[in-house]
């Protein structure tokens, strides 16, 4: 698996090794039970701490994303439907902020939002009657 590191970012640099692996196991790039790069192979690619791609690994862990086998090394997990479920909640989120800040770019009324979430929701309630 390869990294997009960015030192400038905002984001600390284990927070963006957490994120990818987390994109890389959603997406299915990465599969339960693949083994992912040591420690030491992170730190040495990409010149940074070991003990900062040990900190992505074991928060990885505590999510219950990844495991740990002494003297093995790290491998997926099969993902758990309530990380998926919050990952997608999240997704949607992130788009429904994004609709948010575009709409408060334009100056669009808080009705006028209101009222676009609304058709929307009708909609989607409509698609799932017509699918069920």
């Amino acid at each position: 698996m390869n990294f997009i590191i960015n030192k400038q970012n905002k984001v600390p640099i284990y927070k963006q090794i957490v994120q990818q692996i987390e994109e890389s196991i959603l997406s299915g790039e990465l599969q339960p039970d693949d083994k992912l790069q040591s420690v030491r192979e992170v730190a040495g690619s990409y010149l940074i701490s070991a003990l900062t791609v040990k900190k992505a690994y074991d928060q990885l862990e505590e999510k219950h994303i990844i495991t740990t086998v002494p003297g093995k090394g790290s491998f997926v997990l099969p993902l758990k439907q309530e990380v998926v479920k919050s990952h997608q909640q999240s997704e949607i989120k992130s788009l429904l902020n994004d609709a948010l800040e575009l709409a408060q770019h334009y100056n669009l009324s808080s009705n006028i939002f209101e009222d676009m979430l609304k058709e929307l929701t009708e909609e989607y309630k409509n698609a799932e009657i017509r699918k069920n």
